[in-house]
């Protein structure tokens, strides 16, 4: 259950969820993969989402995956991610872009997705957990200018797989915050290309 002064921030600073009535395209934001060479929670929860959104609105499902965990981590998320989809039946389009080091990288991979598959992209639906919502939608608009980026908030607590979690910065709720208001300032303040070449700080025990 999230504390009052989470439940706080998430009013101040997170974005509400659009009202998803089209769509192109829609990207489950990813989180890489935990110690144990699986998926986290909040991983799971954006993909199955996602799954929900294209199903409904007929959409491509485009995701990336980290690729600086370890040797092949890319591949082992993929690999799971595509699981999920086949356990849960899903039959319609997806693109894996391939690995990437970071939010900005990734909207970079799959910008570059698109464009070669020739997929229409007026409407994209970005689902994230909900301290991410604001830093990921700037950094989509600012790669996807002609689109129009929609929200979708999933509900995640890190503090419950803080000990499995490799991004060192997703260990705990009051972190992961801390690090998306700074990667937002950063985005505001700073040259696009140099937040790109940022890496989030790894913990492997």
């Amino acid at each position: 259950m999230a504390k009052w002064w989470y439940r706080l921030a998430r009013k101040l600073y997170g974005v509400p969820d659009s009202e998803i009535l089209k769509c192109d395209v829609v990207v489950p934001l990813g989180y890489g993969l935990n110690r144990r060479h699986e998926l986290p929670a909040a991983s799971i929860d954006t993909l199955l989402q996602a799954m929900i959104i294209a199903n409904n609105l007929n959409a491509t499902i485009v995701w990336a995956s980290a690729n600086y965990f370890w040797p092949g981590c890319d591949k082992e998320e993929d690999k799971e991610k595509d699981y999920f989809l086949q356990e849960w039946k899903f039959t319609g389009k997806r693109i894996m872009t391939g690995g990437v080091t970071n939010s900005v990288t990734e909207a970079e991979a799959i910008r570059r997705a698109i464009n070669k598959a020739d997929i229409q992209s007026q409407y994209i639906a970005l689902v994230c957990d909900w301290p991410q919502t604001r830093s990921a939608r700037l950094i989509y608009r600012k790669v996807f200018p002609e689109s129009e980026i929609l929200i979708w908030n999933v509900n995640t607590d890190w503090d419950e797989e803080c000990n499995e979690m490799v991004i060192f910065l997703t260990r705990s709720n009051a972190r992961w915050l801390f690090a998306n208001i700074l990667r937002h300032l950063m985005l505001r303040l700073m040259p696009f290309k140099w937040v790109a070449k940022i890496k989030q700080p790894l913990k492997m025990n």
